[in-house]
């Protein structure tokens, strides 16, 4: 049923010798694919649910990831490999149960739905395709892994030309993050917000050279204050409960040392400090008591590194 579903709605035969051949030839081209051949299925991963590119990391990690599982490099074939608990859907839904990927983790079907078409073609869904997708998720016969996958893969008109310049830009703009302070910038999800809103302007006469051009030095104007924004939020939750005038963690009366992050001067007074501690030793926050994760961890070297 799930498999007839997809099918469909791309407009391929769905019988049962079609779907086993269809997958069974995917599956082979996949095996001798090289990493790069992924990396247009994990753009639109990117697109799909966070509506930008993808970081130069995130991209040769989960292309890397999906070569290894000689998984199908093309997006139809790929959401019907999907099989939850398989390896293949740990990497798939690694996107919706990130942090970035919160908000479409946990709104309703049609919001999840409608998030989905903007961020792959800047448009709302029509009725139609909405209701296909809607019950398709509501009667449990298709998942929203698949689902992001599948509207990618069965775009038709100016969608499929909005969508290949939004992955062309996707490609281009993901190469260009050359230098330490754009690579930095995407830890944070403020710099991941300004550059998602840039993405939702995009449309099929979009010069996409302009685009990066002038995406990219608003990165490097806006990432330090950005980063901060993120960072000071971070802070706030795992250090400030102990690094205070009033300290909040239970047993904790005075500051430790004095070292007190109650206002942004105090922060930005000790980007070293805090670097040091938080991401070169690892030695704070001291036991991991407030559960500070690698991601943080991460945001914390991004922000030393734009600061510079």
């Amino acid at each position: 049923m799930f498999c007839t579903a997809l099918l469909s709605a791309c407009g391929a035969n769905d019988s049962p010798v079609v779907q086993t051949e269809f997958k069974h030839a995917a599956r082979q081209a996949s095996i001798s694919a090289p990493v790069t051949q992924f990396y247009p299925s994990v753009q639109t991963l990117y697109l799909a649910n966070f509506g930008r590119p993808a970081d130069t990391g995130g991209l040769g990690f989960f292309a890397g990831q999906l070569h290894s599982l000689s998984a199908p490099s093309d997006l139809m074939p790929l959401a019907l490999a999907y099989r939850p608990g398989s390896a293949l859907a740990a990497i798939v839904d690694a996107f919706e149960l990130s942090v970035e990927g919160q908000p479409s983790r946990d709104a309703p079907d049609e919001q999840f739905i409608r998030s989905v078409y903007a961020n792959l073609f800047n448009r709302e869904p029509d009725s139609g395709g909405a209701n296909f997708w809607r019950n398709g998720l509501e009667s449990g016969a298709i998942l929203r892994p698949q689902v992001a996958l599948a509207i990618a893969a069965s775009a038709l008109g100016r969608d499929a030309l909005v969508l290949k310049k939004k992955l062309n830009i996707s490609a281009d703009f993901t190469a260009a993050l050359v230098s330490e302070v754009q690579r930095a910038a995407f830890s944070g999800t403020s710099v991941n917000a300004m550059v998602r809103a840039s993405m939702s302007l995009i449309d099929e006469g979009t010069h996409e050279q302009s685009f990066i051009i002038e995406t990219l030095a608003a990165v490097e104007r806006g990432a330090p204050a950005l980063i901060f924004q993120d960072v000071r939020q971070v802070l706030t939750q795992r250090c400030v409960v102990c690094h205070s005038s009033t300290p909040t963690y239970p047993g904790f009366y005075t500051a430790p040392l004095g070292i007190r992050y109650d206002t942004d001067e105090q922060i930005k007074g000790d980007v070293r400090r805090i670097y040091t501690n938080v991401y070169q030793t690892q030695f704070m926050p001291y036991g991991n008591r407030t559960n500070m994760t690698p991601a943080e961890r991460e945001l914390v070297r991004a922000w030393f590194y734009v600061n510079g």
